[in-house]
């Protein structure tokens, strides 16, 4: 709990639009674990961690607070819904790199989804494989058009601005699952080929 706040408060000083995505998709992902477990100890330790994180970059933070009648946030306002994916509205110019987001996006979450498969098969799915897999599943769930309503009601997710910001989480828990002592050799190894076949 600790060390994610302070996480999530350093990176207010480098990425506010990336801390507010990484913030929505665990404190997201913990409501789900609350409804599935009938616990809200996940969602209590996330909202611990969240008031450490504004604690340490209150001193960003504040000034900001303070001065909102000279800075004009909704100014970053975005159809972010242009970028979600399988969307048919296809905003100038931005095609290309829609497609690419999609496949990229939906190949991470499909190696992840091979792994954890794998691994439930084989009864080794521990506590922090789950809390990766959650946390990647609502990533993955804010870029689908299912999450429109969300883009347009849940307060300061618009300076997230463009959906394909969540693949950093992606690309972040990704490895974490895969390199897992428990992944099967093989899955490793068809891994790093698919990764090389795309790279080439």
């Amino acid at each position: 709990v600790l060390l994610l706040g302070c996480l999530l408060g350093v990176g207010c000083y480098i990425d506010i639009p990336f801390i507010v995505g990484v913030g929505y998709a665990i404190g997201l992902s913990a409501c789900v674990v609350c409804f599935t477990q009938r616990s809200g100890r996940p969602l209590m330790n996330f909202l611990i961690s969240s008031a450490i994180g504004i604690g340490v970059s209150a001193y960003q933070l504040v000034p900001a607070w303070f001065e909102r009648k000279w800075i004009n946030v909704d100014a970053l306002r975005f159809d972010s819904s242009s970028f979600l994916m399988f969307s048919g509205r296809v905003p100038a110019g931005g095609n290309g790199l829609r497609h690419f987001c999609w496949t990229l996006s939906s190949l991470e979450f499909l190696l992840m989804g091979i792994c954890v498969y794998v691994r439930y098969r084989r009864h080794s799915i521990d506590s922090a494989t789950k809390a990766f897999v959650g946390v990647a599943g609502m990533a993955f769930f804010l870029q689908l058009p299912l999450s429109a309503a969300l883009w347009k009601w849940l307060p300061f997710l618009f300076l997230v601005q463009f959906p394909f910001r969540f693949l950093a989480l992606l690309a972040g828990t990704l490895p974490l699952v895969l390199l897992s002592k428990a992944t099967p050799r093989w899955v490793l190894v068809g891994t790093y080929i698919l990764l090389a076949a795309l790279a080439s």
